[in-house]
Parts: structure tokens; C-alpha cells; sequence
């Protein structure tokens, strides 16, 4: 059995979590990230620390995103002045 079994559904990804590591875990998040699209995380039979670890690193992941997006915006803006 695989440590998770990703399901399209519409515009997101749906993961549902069996026992794994939590490394694993958070490289198929950043993964996931990076293809974009909403990530849901779906309590499966998976052990309830994994979860948490799960859904901590999303916030981690997703707070990233968000800077290197703000980061990336406010440097085209300053581009844009300096032509």
C-alpha cells in the first residue's frame, strides 16, 4: 500500500494518508504545491500524529508560497519603474 493515494478531484488534489513517514509526507506537499491547485487533506486511515504533521507542513508550504509570491510581485513592480 502506498504511503498516499492522491485522487484529482476537480481543480484540487484530494490526499488520503496511510501510515508513512513524515518526510515523505512533506515532499509529496511541496510537490503538490508546486503543480498547484487547492490541496485537501483527508483524514484516511492514517495515525493521528501524521495528520498534524501533515497539516503543519502545509501551513509551513503555504505561507512560503505566499512570500516568494509577494517577493515576486513587488519585484516586477520595481522593473517596471527602473525602464
Amino acid at each position: 500500500m502506498p504511503i498516499l493515494n492522491t485522487k484529482n478531484q476537480g481543480r484540487g488534489k484530494m490526499i488520503t494518508a496511510n501510515k508513512g513517514s513524515t518526510k515523505a509526507m512533506e515532499q509529496i506537499m511541496k510537490q503538490t504545491f508546486s503543480e498547484g491547485g487547492n490541496t485537501m487533506v483527508v483524514d484516511g486511515k492514517g495515525d493521528k500524529s501524521l495528520m498534524a504533521a501533515m497539516q503543519k507542513t502545509i501551513y509551513k508550504v503555504t505561507r512560503n508560497h505566499a512570500r516568494n509570491k509577494a517577493r515576486k510581485s513587488s519585484k516586477k513592480k520595481h522593473a517596471m519603474k527602473r525602464k
